[in-house]
């Protein structure tokens, strides 16, 4: 943040806002500097643009949403945090987990670096958000490579039926694709569920994926908060079948 008229400015801002995020204050004449070189390892040049006339609160947010995207589109739509992770490893207990809908692997090497047996599968993995950070260029990530897969439905179905925890971050709200998901969910009878996003279903998963939850008799038992993007609260809820219903 530019050191000029921002200190005073910073207990006015939502706490959501900053959640999870190192502040930085610089001198006014070094903000240019500094936001170009967040360019240059980022690749966002709008934030950049942005950043730069991020002298008081509203355009400041304005930047940071603006960031929010671009990070999305780049890495993830969801943060990790080491609690989430090792939640995931507790449940799995050393089973296989499957990350569905994987996009380029964030939140799967996130797990393996946990200790879990994870494996991410989508059936495209670059056009969930775009997402082009770990298994594809610019920044591809070899080791990773053979525990991302993208597959046709038919496969998931298969790699579900064999896994032990399933994961799923942010599930698209349009009913035909969150519709997949749920087909995915009813083929899993493995011992447990997570599931990322902000708690809102028209975000995430839409009506038609929840309805697959409720068939399915699972209930969350657990709810692991998580670093967040501005104007999101997100977390990570664990799912356990209670009953299954017609």
């Amino acid at each position: 943040l530019p050191r000029a008229g921002m200190r005073a400015d910073l207990d006015a801002l939502p706490p959501d806002l900053l959640n999870a995020s190192q502040v930085c204050l610089v001198d006014d004449d070094a903000w240019p500097l500094a936001m170009a070189q967040f360019a240059a390892e980022s690749g966002v040049a709008e934030v950049a643009e942005l950043g730069q006339r991020a002298h008081d609160v509203k355009s400041l947010a304005a930047a940071l949403l603006c960031a929010r995207l671009c990070a999305c589109h780049r890495w993830t739509w969801s943060v990790p945090s080491p609690e989430a992770t090792a939640a995931v490893a507790t449940a799995a207990d050393g089973a296989p987990v499957l990350d569905v809908g994987c996009g380029a692997g964030w939140w799967t090497s996130a797990l393996r670096d946990a200790g879990c047996d994870a494996t991410g599968v989508d059936v495209d993995l670059n056009s969930r958000g775009g997402n082009r950070y770990m298994c594809s260029s610019p920044r591809p990530d070899p080791a990773l490579a053979p525990f991302v897969q993208e597959l046709a439905p038919e496969a998931i179905v298969s790699l579900v039926r064999g896994a032990a925890v399933l994961f799923f971050a942010w599930i698209p709200p349009e009913a035909e694709v969150a519709g997949a998901f749920g087909a995915y969910l009813e083929a899993f009878s493995g011992r447990a569920v997570f599931l990322v996003d902000d708690g809102d279903t028209r975000h995430s998963g839409g009506h038609t994926f929840h309805a697959a939850l409720q068939r399915g008799g699972w209930v969350c038992t657990d709810r692991t908060r998580l670093p967040s993007y501005p104007d999101r609260a997100d977390s990570m809820r664990r799912y356990e079948r209670i009953n299954k219903t017609s």
